[in-house]
């Protein structure tokens, strides 16, 4: 096939590109400048190359569209508010508020997958094992608190009776 500018204009259009412009008329590997139906940013790419790619080619600004949708509905299903994403030194960063309302802050994605979340919920969710705390946990075991030797959380030593 003798790959005209109408040629390559059709081909573009079947693509869902819009052709902008031709830099070199070279059949298969003519150079042109396309972009999305979106109207964001041109760029410049071999018709071969074109050719040869069965997937669709998007623009950079629609990869992050797709990539900003499918974060909010992962950040969503986790009870987060999705705020924002950027890369930086190759890394995905996100910024996420929790159900709670509380100060919004931003992570790596691949933290927050393995569960760095909010600060202040997760220390609200903490045990403080003081007297008193101890003192109730063992009245709700039916057991009376005789003695409590300094509280160390967990390692305090303590004496019941039944």
């Amino acid at each position: 096939m003798r790959w005209t500018e109408n040629k390559i204009k059709e081909y573009v259009e079947s693509r869902n590109l819009i052709l902008v412009g031709i830099i070199c008329l070279n059949g298969k590997n003519s150079i042109i400048i396309v972009k999305c139906k979106n109207n964001h940013k041109h760029f410049e790419i071999k018709l071969a190359n074109l050719l040869r790619r069965k997937e669709e080619v998007i623009c950079n600004d629609c990869k992050e569209d797709i990539i900003r949708n499918e974060l909010k509905i992962y950040i969503e299903s986790e009870d987060y508010i999705f705020i924002d994403t950027f890369i930086e030194k190759s890394k995905r960063y996100i910024t996420v508020q929790c159900k709670n309302g509380h100060e919004p802050y931003t992570t790596r994605l691949d933290h927050f997958k393995n569960n760095h979340r909010c600060k202040k919920c997760a220390n609200e969710e903490l045990i403080i094992w003081n007297d008193e705390y101890i003192k109730n946990f063992v009245e709700s075991c039916n057991y009376t608190l005789v003695n409590s030797v300094i509280s160390k959380g967990l390692g305090s030593i303590i004496e019941v009776k039944c």
